[in-house]
């Protein structure tokens, strides 16, 4: 079995092959699937400038190395909890090759809403399945080719606690790594919103964003929901008057529309999810 071939060495960043995220909501099963990869052999240190514990481990496979980095959990996703805001400025400004997005299959739903929030803005994902083993292996499997094809994202079911089919998510990170993969684009239709996420992206799209790692139709979306976290992102990114320009997108669809955007943006998900 590759996990044979697996040991676990010190971290040395300068030998690291690839850098892996690992996200997903509370009690998805992501810290087992962290300590599952990396056998618990990690460095604890704190986030820069909090009291929240940064969790790095290492897995050596045959000679390659790949730091994994486990994530704060998330809940709304709207930058309400330290976590969350900590989780959402990594993927915006850290180095990493590779968002592993994590949902569970004992809570389908509440899941995949943070999948959908994660893999519409952040490009180099892997959704991954927890907790297979509460369904059989056949449903797993077209439930992961219904995701995929779906959302344009490869997804892999398995069980952290039970080690299933792990093998296999370690072979399809190193690939993807190696590839240097990028996902497409989630495409949720916002109706009313479609034209003030297009205004949007017209401004952003002056800017050097990664576009290999983040969506700008994501932070569009994101912008308009009022995400404190994306804003500040953004601000930091454009011009002031560009700045202003965004503003006032806003505020038009709220007059125009006459509804609370991030209600919109919420039930749109919710709808594309069923």
């Amino acid at each position: 079995m590759l996990r044979d071939k697996v040991k676990i060495i010190e971290i040395n960043r300068e030998e690291i092959e690839g850098v892996i995220a690992l996200v997903g909501a509370t009690n998805v099963g992501k810290s087992t699937l962290f300590n599952v990869l990396t056998r618990q052999n990690v460095k604890v240190s704190n986030w820069p400038g909090t009291t929240v514990s940064k969790h790095e481990g290492l897995l050596e496979i045959d000679g390659e190395k790949y730091l994994f980095i486990d994530l704060p959990g998330i809940h709304g996703y709207y930058g309400l909890t330290l976590d969350e805001s900590i989780s959402k400025n990594y993927l915006l400004e850290g180095s990493y090759d590779l968002v592993i997005v994590i949902g569970d299959y004992s809570d389908l739903v509440r899941s995949l809403y943070t999948v959908i929030l994660v893999s519409e803005t952040f490009l180099k994902n892997l959704i991954v399945i927890n907790k297979s083993d509460l369904i059989d292996q056949k449903s797993s499997q077209e439930f992961d080719e219904l995701i995929s094809k779906r959302l344009g994202v490869e997804s892999i079911s398995i069980s952290a606690i039970k080690e299933n089919n792990i093998d296999h998510l370690i072979k399809r990170i190193k690939t993807l790594i190696k590839n240097k993969y990028s996902a497409h684009e989630i495409y949720v239709n916002y109706g009313d919103l479609e034209k003030y996420i297009q205004n949007i992206i017209e401004v952003l799209s002056k800017y050097s964003f990664d576009r290999s790692k983040i969506s700008l139709r994501g932070l569009a979306v994101n912008f308009l929901a009022e995400d404190p976290d994306i804003e500040s992102f953004i601000a930091k990114t454009v011009s002031k008057e560009d700045h202003r320009k965004l503003l006032e997108i806003r505020l038009t669809a709220k007059k125009e529309l006459n509804r609370d955007l991030t209600e919109i943006i919420i039930s749109s998900r919710y709808a594309f999810i069923e």
